[in-house]
């Protein structure tokens, strides 16, 4: 599960955020994952923040002994994106780079 963000534009030209609670489910007939929203919070500027604060506290409170965060060996480190590369492109990458020329 997961904190879904739609975003919706209108024929004027505004758009407006939605929040939703949403998971991931398997569609045997199209043979791909879909969004299934199991709660619709609302627009962004109407939200409750508040409630989410304690639907993460009684979250953390089942989840208690369980490490969800890792602290960084670096206090000044801040990790700022991470992107996912393709394992092939990653790996030719480095045989074509490699110190020992083939035989």
């Amino acid at each position: 599960m997961y904190l879904r963000e739609t975003n919706r534009k209108n024929k004027d030209g505004s758009t407006f955020t939605y929040y939703q609670l949403a998971e991931n489910v398997w569609d045997k007939q199209k043979k791909f994952p879909s969004a299934r929203v199991v709660h619709n919070f609302g627009r962004a500027e109407h939200l409750d923040k508040e409630s989410l604060k304690r639907l993460a506290k009684s979250i953390l409170r089942v989840c208690q002994g369980v490490d969800l965060v890792q602290d960084s060996p670096d206090p000044n480190l801040k990790i700022i994106s991470s992107a996912t590369y393709c394992p092939v492109a990653l790996l030719s990458g480095l045989w074509s780079k490699r110190a020992v020329p083939p035989r």
